[in-house]
């Protein structure tokens, strides 16, 4: 690794143990093992280095996202129900990597102070939800699903799924019965699919 990989990464497990304001520079250079006149000639300042975990955490979101062509495949090989349960299993496994569940902490607790960091936030909530109507969309025209406005479906499916899916990753840092979490989660969908599902 690079001494710039080095610092981004130390940096990240202090800013999501600690927070951005609580960690210094000072206190990411020594957990690099560097003096901090070294860290500017990789950084120009902290606030670039968070803008660089923003970075890197946009892109990995991204780069999961799924094509309309993936989609009108998956909604004709699977049901709603077996579709709707594999995401559950992918979206869970960013707390299974610790540097993507580092990632996401920091946005998470950032995206009150720093603006960058809410649009990030912002962006994935509405990508999320697009995704979702999109897909519902196509279950319904296929004959799959009941008919009902594919939005709506998609705000009430992927908040109750959203909002689970923090608590599942907070417990699992707190080291509490997060397992729970992904059956409530397994068992809004599995609801959700009881009540649309054709």
């Amino acid at each position: 690794m690079t001494t710039k990989e080095i610092i981004f990464e130390k940096a990240l497990i202090l800013f999501s143990e600690n927070g951005y304001t609580a960690t210094s520079i000072r206190n990411i250079c020594a957990e690099v093992g560097i003096k901090e006149s070294s860290f500017y000639n990789h950084y120009k300042s902290k606030d670039q280095l968070l803008d660089a975990i923003f970075d890197s955490f946009n892109k990995a979101i991204l780069s999961q996202a799924v094509s309309d062509e993936q989609l009108d495949i998956m909604t004709t090989q699977f049901t709603l129900n077996g579709m709707l349960s594999n995401g559950l299993k992918q979206y869970i496994r960013i707390w299974e990597n610790p540097t993507a569940a580092q990632m996401w902490f920091v946005v998470s607790m950032e995206q009150y102070r720093n603006s960058k960091a809410g649009q990030i936030i912002i962006d994935e909530s509405n990508r999320r939800i697009s995704r979702s109507a999109y897909t519902f969309e196509l279950f319904q025209k296929k004959g799959k699903m009941k008919q009902g406005d594919p939005l709506t479906l998609a705000n009430l499916y992927t908040f109750s799924i959203r909002s689970l899916h923090l608590d599942y990753g907070l417990k699992k840092l707190y080291n509490q019965d997060y397992e729970q979490s992904y059956k409530s989660m397994q068992a809004v969908c599995d609801l959700f699919c009881n009540q649309w599902e054709l």
